[in-house]
Parts: structure tokens; sequence; C-alpha cells
């Protein structure tokens, strides 16, 4: 899978939020959506496991 680049400052705030057990997972997908990149590759990890749920390539 391609390596996309992220934004350091979207990859720090939402490493703090998944590590903050206050935060609901509501907050985390809007963070993960205004960084279109990491929202694509999300989706293609999501969709890989849908479309090959044996693990067999």
């Amino acid at each position: 899978m391609n390596n996309f680049p992220t934004s350091t400052h979207a990859a720090i705030k939402i490493n703090k939020a998944l590590n903050d057990p206050d935060c609901n997972l509501e907050m985390v997908i809007k963070f993960i959506q205004l960084e279109p990149l990491l929202s694509a590759k999300v989706v293609a990890i999501a969709n890989s496991v849908v479309f090959n749920r044996s693990g067999k390539k």
C-alpha cells in the first residue's frame, strides 16, 4: 500500500485523541475526515478487509 503524506499537526491531533479516554469515536472520525489523504488510506484499508476476508491473495 502506498504511504500517503499526512499533516504532522493532524497526525498528532488524532494520536492525542486516540490516547484520551474521554475522547469519543465521533471526534476521531471528524479529525480523520479533515485530512483527505488519511481518509483515503482508512477507506482503502477498510475495503481491503471487506473484499479479502480470508487474508489470501
